[in-house]
């Protein structure tokens, strides 16, 4: 088991954005995926909250796609980033839109420190592999999600 003060969130704020207590979620986030996947050694990823015009680049430059999007994932282990000597499995990053997450948090009538979270964890089980492109890769991905976030309590209400 891995023990919880090893897996590291680095979140990156550089806007100031108000994210409350995202950092304590976010680890307990960590922490309750990677003891769920039976991690072997300690996950790092960084989180990096961006604005609008900066996801929308993202996306046109990785995706070919022109649209903000509200999370875009870049895992370390899609590109062969070398992993195996590391004693720390570093995922990736995980780019949130800031000003997607708040207008969904209102949209879905929940607090926006639960939209962010939402948001790690998808971003976060994508750099892990897992994806929505299918109905069966959807009902995986989107169980775990809800799993983790009812187990923690990052409630919708």
């Amino acid at each position: 088991m891995v023990t919880k003060n090893l897996n590291i969130v680095n979140v990156y704020n550089e806007h100031c954005y108000d994210i409350n207590t995202f950092n304590v979620f976010s680890q307990k986030i960590l922490q309750t995926l990677a003891s769920k996947l039976n991690a072997k050694k300690p996950w790092m990823i960084a989180v990096i909250f961006s604005d609008e015009t900066t996801s929308q680049q993202l996306n046109i430059d990785y995706r070919q796609k022109d649209y903000v999007p509200d999370v875009l994932s870049f895992g370390n282990e899609d590109d062969n980033f070398p992993t195996e000597d590391n004693e720390i499995r570093d995922l990736g990053d995980v780019y949130i839109c800031y000003a997607k997450a708040v207008n969904q948090a209102q949209t879905y009538v929940h607090s926006l420190i639960r939209e962010l979270c939402f948001l790690f964890l998808h971003g976060l089980l994508h750099t892990l592999g897992y994806d929505h492109q299918t109905v069966e890769e959807e009902t995986i991905m989107f169980g775990l999600q809800d799993e983790i976030l009812n187990q923690l309590n990052i409630t919708r209400n």
